[in-house]
């Protein structure tokens, strides 16, 4: 696999993904961990040596430790919350394996440089993996210099989540991608995956989905998302926010048939913020089964709503909402335009929403985000990085732009990618990186 992407003699840096692998506890996890990296470092090592020959720098390359999400399995007898807290603590276990392992072995940091989750994003929602990102974030987890070595510091984790391309509704896929910069605890240079939602064009997308079906609780989490835009001073002040209120507590009498003359907004609100800090990783026995399973179904059970004007108008402002305030907070947007052709709603890559996202000029005002020009996973869409740019370079050719000023608009996405990395510049030798990887191999015979 290494190979086939290097073949490649202009990449500088590459970034691969692998799973942590199994095992029942955190222990069994990094054991797994290790061994993955340990046949990844042989393979680095090969490749390395090869360059040797050339006289030429072998591309610097980075370990995205990758969580999938997956479908949360519920048995007849058990409480939803159980289901839920068994599969968090499984990426808990995993994410204690990876930060353990970076904190141990001298010099992982390097090449072990970020996590990120991607996978099947209707059924695995952002507030399931909140914890799991915030702990991995947090300084008590973190430790700032290796055990063994006295001043050698461990490189920051860098964040990415994939999410925004895969939705029902527009507004979904919006508030999702809210919620991982809300609740991940994202700092500058943190990115991510897709969005397809903030750059789609509404219209359209309006057009092709004129009545959308969705389960019950996802457009109330909508409703209830926009009138906290709204409280908190984010949305248009001409939203209509009694009409959203009367929505919210509608939707929720249909969920909450039990007293639900107690129901208010505000409470309401709390409930869906509280999932974002359901399970702490202390978790004690006997915590409270929150979610019961005739409450459950009803959440799940399919609606439809059908699509007016003045949603769509909310759907434009809220995308250039979200727009402005990444760009202020310096979040990376990684497109990629086979992957997203394949799985978003775009009909071919020259109805790419990159440039929705990032112009070529700045005329009209716009503060716009950084973004970059990714492959996703190359093996699957039979692609590679220059192919990826090609398709956008064609696709804006397409509509008109002059080929001069296409070139200087790559060159800089270009640049965004290689300063958005999680793989941090560095001027070593191939000599140099030989030496550190031998020096890692050593360290991980510990594991394996």
């Amino acid at each position: 696999l290494l190979n086939y992407q290097v073949r490649n003699r202009f990449l500088k840096k590459l970034e691969v993904r692998i799973s942590v692998g199994p095992g029942e506890n955190d222990k069994a996890k990094k054991l797994s961990l290790a061994r993955k990296l340990k046949s990844f470092f042989y393979a680095y090592l090969e490749l390395i040596k090869e360059f040797e020959y050339t006289n030429t720098s072998a591309p610097a390359i980075g370990i995205i430790t990758h969580f999938i999400k997956s479908r949360i399995k519920v048995d007849d007898n058990e409480y939803i919350f159980d289901a839920y807290e068994k599969k968090v603590k499984e990426y808990h276990n995993e994410m204690l394996a990876l930060v353990e392992l970076r904190g141990e072995i001298d010099g992982l940091s390097h090449y072990l440089v970020g996590i990120d989750a991607a996978g099947e994003e209707l059924v695995t929602e952002p507030w399931i993996f909140s914890n799991i990102f915030r702990e991995a974030r947090d300084s008590k987890s973190q430790k700032l210099f290796y055990k063994h070595v006295g001043n050698r510091q461990i490189q920051n984790l860098g964040l990415t989540y994939h999410v925004g391309e895969d939705f029902r509704h527009i507004l979904t896929g919006l508030r999702w991608i809210d919620e991982v910069i809300e609740h991940f605890q994202y700092h500058a240079g943190d990115r991510i995956g897709h969005a397809v939602a903030l750059g789609i064009d509404a219209d359209r997308w309006a057009d092709e989905n004129p009545v959308i079906t969705l389960p019950r609780n996802e457009h109330l989490e909508n409703m209830l998302w926009i009138w906290d835009l709204c409280v908190k001073g984010r949305c248009p002040i001409h939203i209509d926010i009694p009409y959203i209120e009367n929505e919210i507590i509608k939707y929720a009498k249909q969920i909450y048939t039990e007293n639900n003359c107690n129901l208010t907004v505000h409470g309401l609100l709390q409930t869906y913020k509280d999932k974002f800090n359901l399970f702490d990783f202390n978790m004690s026995e006997g915590q409270p089964k929150t979610i019961k399973p005739n409450i459950y179904i009803k959440m799940k059970e399919p609606i439809q709503i059908k699509l007016e004007k003045k949603e769509i108008i909310l759907i434009k402002e809220i995308q250039s909402i979200l727009i402005n305030e990444l760009s202020i907070k310096g979040i990376i947007v990684e497109t990629n335009p086979s992957s997203n052709t394949a799985i978003a709603s775009l009909g071919s890559v020259f109805e790419h929403y990159i440039q929705q996202l990032n112009e070529m000029n700045l005329e009209n005002g716009k503060k716009m985000m950084q973004v970059t020009i990714n492959t996703d996973d190359p093996i699957i869409f039979n692609t590679n990085i220059n192919n990826e740019f090609a398709y956008i370079f064609f696709a804006l050719q397409e509509k008109g732009y002059a080929r001069e000023e296409l070139l200087q608009w790559i060159d800089k996405v270009r640049e965004n990618g290689i300063q958005s990395s999680f793989i941090k510049s560095r001027d070593i030798t191939n000599e140099q990186r030989i030496k550190e990887i031998e020096d890692i191999l050593k360290q991980l015979e510990n594991y394996t």
